[in-house]
């Protein structure tokens, strides 16, 4: 069987769960702080957690960003050793993704870039405007946290974090098509 879904049937099936699974657990760790506060914040009190940071909403930033950056290595291991080998892309000269993204045409760095940096400008613009008490759920771990209606709350949108998320990871994988 052919088709343009063909060389996703070829990636293994590990790197595509492992892929899947640090996709999602951001998502899971911010719907249990939100379902679960008091939860987290005696976790979060505790050793081995307490370790990452005095209070929960520096524990939760903590958490948070190591899991991205777990996202951002399962795509690339995702990329690097299933997708761009089943399309015939890989490199005998170093990295897979590093070919993909430096020989990428214009078209595709306009449209990557056109995605990403405005995505990541709301996202940076979420920090600035209430900072990591109001990005990390300061309100439910006991934290005050700054009504904001400047940059990016005056766009009209109504969670300009998670277009600036969606915004952003369409750049990177754009880059990669």
């Amino acid at each position: 069987m052919s088709g343009p879904l063909q060389p996703l049937r070829q990636v293994p099936t590990g790197l595509t769960v492992l892929l899947l699974g640090a996709m999602a657990a951001p998502h899971c760790l911010y719907a249990y702080v939100w379902d679960s506060p008091k939860t987290f914040q005696q976790r979060a009190a505790s050793r081995p957690l307490s370790l990452l940071g005095s209070h929960a909403v520096e524990v939760f930033g903590k958490l948070v960003l190591s899991l991205k950056a777990l996202q951002m290595g399962s795509l690339l291991a995702w990329l690097e050793w299933g997708l761009l080998p089943a399309c015939g892309a890989a490199s005998k000269e170093g990295l897979a993704v590093v070919s993909a993204v430096t020989s990428a045409a214009p078209a595709r760095w306009i449209l990557g870039l056109g995605l990403l940096i405005p995505g990541q400008a709301l996202n940076l613009g979420i920090y600035n405007a209430i900072g990591a008490d109001g990005v990390y759920y300061g309100f439910k771990l006991g934290r005050p946290v700054p009504w904001a209606s400047g940059f990016p709350f005056n766009l009209g949108l109504r969670h300009p974090q998670y277009v600036g998320s969606m915004l952003s990871w369409t750049g990177i994988l754009a880059l990669f098509a």
